[in-house]
């Protein structure tokens, strides 16, 4: 099975779990059990924002708005550092990346290393880490996504908004423990496609690296039996 059919394969698999817990509460009898709560996403999210000038630190890979692919959790791609300008902002390893410009076009992941992206994304963490799973399949909603348009700033270029906008957003919050049972089934899910990436990039490699060697005839592939 390839990266993408695999990766593809994954996520509908945790959308699948999240829609059967924390929608039609499956595991619970169909009903939202007493110990859970009413709230908003702010109260399992914080919203970060760590400034960085440019060419502060030049080991971090930039990702701006347009390389974070749409509708699936695995990243593709990073930009060059040097190519991250101005409106900075840095994000953690597992921190929810959203894309808050034209919301829309549902741009969700989670980072599979530190980096730099720019204010027009909102970088998110839990406050308890075993809220990962949830919050981020939580943000993927459809209805989330809505929720975050409906209440965007601007006419034609909507921004989304965190304080009175997504942040305020009402959800159900489950327990701790059930929070980590989620986390302890999606969470294995979620680090294969966080994976791919340095796979995918590590294949890249060696094409960049051979392809010239083989269209220079520096390596002879015409003995090789397939």
């Amino acid at each position: 099975m390839g990266v993408f059919r695999l990766n593809n394969n994954l996520e509908q698999q945790a959308r699948s779990l999240f829609k059967s817990w924390f929608v039609d509460f499956d595991p619970f009898g169909n009903t939202m059990s007493a110990d859970w709560k009413n709230g908003k996403l702010k109260d399992i999210l914080k919203l970060k924002r760590q400034s960085i000038k440019a060419g502060e630190n030049t080991t971090l890979p930039y990702l701006p708005i347009d390389v974070i692919p749409m509708r699936t959790f695995a990243l593709t791609d990073f930009k060059p550092n040097a190519e991250a300008q101005s409106s900075l902002i840095t994000f953690d390893k597992n921190d929810i990346i959203i894309g808050a410009m034209r919301v829309y076009f549902h741009r969700v992941v989670l980072a599979p290393c530190d980096g730099i992206t720019r204010t027009t994304c909102f970088t998110l963490a839990p406050y308890n880490n075993e809220y990962l799973s949830f919050a981020l399949l939580c943000c993927d909603q459809e209805s989330s996504i809505d929720y975050a348009q409906s209440t965007s700033k601007g006419s034609t270029m909507p921004y989304a908004i965190w304080e009175g906008g997504l942040g305020d957003m009402e959800i159900i919050i489950p327990t701790p423990e059930v929070a980590k049972k989620f986390n302890e089934i999606i969470l294995p899910m979620l680090r294969q496609i966080q994976n791919s990436y340095f796979e995918n990039n590590r294949l890249r490699e060696i094409r960049d690296a051979l392809l010239p060697r083989l269209m220079s005839g520096e390596l002879d592939v015409s003995n090789i039996e397939i």
